[in-house]
């Protein structure tokens, strides 16, 4: 259960920051928005996340954490991935806020779960989730690097996909885990 959670992070992580370095560039490279929209667009993303994480706190006090970050992972993902497919570009601007609010939300859920499943040796844990969570992140821009030369939709899909899978991961998991 513990490496289930520690996949989840890592793959969480890959997610967000190949997410965040590629989006700016999608929407002004492919979409053609100026930096000014480009920069609304993403503040959007980050002020979804940020405004409704209290309250993911509190929802996954009450349903699980499991079940909140499956649901927030799964679902950020699924919104990530029709960014690219997004036919209105207004329509954009709602899947980046629904996509940051599930994505980010999730992200204390995540680590009150690692923290539960350990029970101790807090500070460890925080150190190790810091250090592999990041490293790993690392990572998630360089392969979203490469996926952008091809074309920068695909780079989304590719977030959207280890947001996916890190859901996954936690899927295996029981309640109590």
């Amino acid at each position: 259960a513990t490496l289930a959670i520690l996949l989840a992070i890592i793959l969480h992580n890959m997610s967000i920051v190949a997410f965040m370095s590629m989006t700016p560039l999608y929407l002004e490279e492919v979409k053609g928005f100026s930096p000014r929209l480009t920069g609304l667009g993403f503040s959007l993303f980050l002020i979804g996340g940020a405004i409704t994480a209290p309250f993911a706190g509190y929802i996954s006090d009450k349903i699980g954490r499991k079940t909140m970050a499956i649901g927030g992972l799964a679902g950020g993902g699924i919104c990530a991935l029709l960014i690219p497919f997004a036919s209105i570009d207004i329509a954009i601007f709602p899947l980046l806020i629904i996509t940051g609010t599930l994505m980010f939300a999730v992200r204390s859920v995540i680590i009150a779960l690692a923290l539960e499943k350990i029970g101790h040796r807090e500070s460890t844990v925080l150190g190790l989730i810091s250090s592999l969570g990041e490293g790993f992140a690392a990572l998630g821009a360089v392969l979203a690097g490469i996926t952008g030369d091809i074309d920068l939709g695909f780079a989304l899909i590719l977030a959207a996909i280890f947001s996916v899978l890190a859901g996954l991961t936690l899927c295996p998991l029981n309640q109590s885990d």
